[in-house]
């Protein structure tokens, strides 16, 4: 195998991973999105736990995307700005385990966090680190 044909190679490789890596972020964001409904309208601990489980998985996600693209990855606004959203979701959520309850406060940001992951994350299959926020 030829230099140019294992660099295409790699190439290919992590193009297919990256798009891998988009959809089940796709996915995951989907899955957060029900949960913080969920959490939002019914609160409860095990609702907070299962919020929280799938907030890791869209976190999980970043952490292989960031490892994968390295540098590139703070070049991709869309991506760099949702990466940013989600860290502030998961600030969001340690409230709710420190205050031990839903108050007024917390539903209504929650509320706007729905709203916000909802606008950012582009949930229509289209590719979120290349689109615009």
């Amino acid at each position: 195998m030829t230099n140019l044909e294992n660099k295409q190679l790699k190439m290919t490789l992590a193009d297919k991973l990256t798009l891998s890596l988009n959809q089940r972020l796709n996915h995951s964001t989907a899955l957060l999105l029900r949960a913080m409904r969920e959490m939002n309208n019914d609160y409860s601990k095990q609702r907070l736990l299962q919020t929280n489980a799938a907030l890791r998985e869209v976190l999980l996600t970043f952490v292989r995307l960031r490892d994968l693209l390295g540098d590139v990855f703070d070049e991709l606004t869309a991506l760099k700005s949702y990466n940013e959203l989600i860290l502030d979701v998961d600030k969001h959520l340690l409230d709710y385990s420190l205050v031990g309850s839903q108050t007024p406060a917390l539903y209504v940001e929650t509320f706007f966090f729905i709203q916000r992951i909802e606008a950012v994350a582009l949930l229509d299959g289209r590719d979120i680190m290349h689109d615009a926020a």
